[in-house]
């Protein structure tokens, strides 16, 4: 796949994680349906966090030494991702 389609790919799906955060963080929870709006948001972060450390390898990949400098604000973010992964334990879903 050439560069550019990877990172476009990459866009299309940080537009995705984007409308699918809000829609959870907007989710209306009464009662009857707590655990399926728990269940949603366990998962929604699951999916975020694991999806932004792919894109954030990819532009670090891409950007090469440059990455590394931290007025980029990219080398900072790894690190950053990998606190949200296990900020709360394991973020894999159990099945």
């Amino acid at each position: 796949m050439p560069i550019a389609a990877r990172l476009i790919a990459h866009l299309a799906t940080t537009y995705a994680m984007t409308f699918l955060h809000r829609q959870t963080f907007y989710a209306i929870c009464d009662d009857h349906d707590r655990q399926h709006i728990e269940r949603t948001v366990a998962l929604t972060r699951t999916f975020t966090t694991w999806q932004a450390c792919d894109i954030v390898t990819e532009a670090r990949e891409r950007c090469g030494a440059h990455a590394m400098f931290p007025y980029n604000g990219i080398a900072g973010l790894a690190p950053a991702l990998d606190g949200a992964i296990t900020a709360e334990g394991d973020n894999l879903p159990i099945r």
